[in-house]
């Protein structure tokens, strides 16, 4: 029989994951005044901020959702994991085909990628906050109603 895993275990590494993340983007979105790339190199700087925007912007909303999760029921956690696995991995991959520079927009916009990691993480943010609200007063009302059964 397998045994359940603790989701806050699971939130605590996602914690730590976004943190190191939220590190590398740091460092990778200013790497000239990390030592990363020499000043006049374009591209050593267009390549570790290209890297270094997306690991920034989508680090700082997984942490927030996770610090919310910590305290939430694992029914909630489990809700969202099924919505952010497959967003995370689709928006991964959309930021990996942007243009750098934002040329060659569909339909004459142009996003470059870090537009299109600002759009992505904001996304992730607010439809994260959605599920997790709606999930969270659905056991609530749900919770409420089998109590009073069991009272009458």
């Amino acid at each position: 029989m397998m045994r359940k895993i603790n989701h806050r275990k699971i939130i605590v590494f996602l914690s730590f994951i976004s943190v190191t993340f939220f590190i590398m983007g740091f460092f990778f979105a200013d790497p000239v005044n990390f030592n990363i790339c020499i000043k006049n190199d374009v591209g050593c700087i267009d390549k570790f901020i290209s890297i270094g925007d997306p690991l920034f912007f989508l680090s700082i909303s997984l942490f927030i959702i996770s610090i919310i999760l910590f305290f939430l029921r694992r029914e909630v956690f489990i809700s969202w994991v099924k919505f952010a696995a497959p967003f995370l991995f689709i928006g991964i991959f959309i930021i990996a085909i942007t243009s750098v520079d934002g040329s060659g927009g569909i339909g004459g916009v142009d996003f470059d990628r870090k537009e299109t990691s600002w759009i992505i993480s904001i996304l992730f943010f607010f439809i994260s906050l959605i599920i997790i609200i709606v999930k969270a007063i659905r056991l609530r009302k749900r919770d409420k109603r089998l109590e009073n059964q069991n009272t009458n």
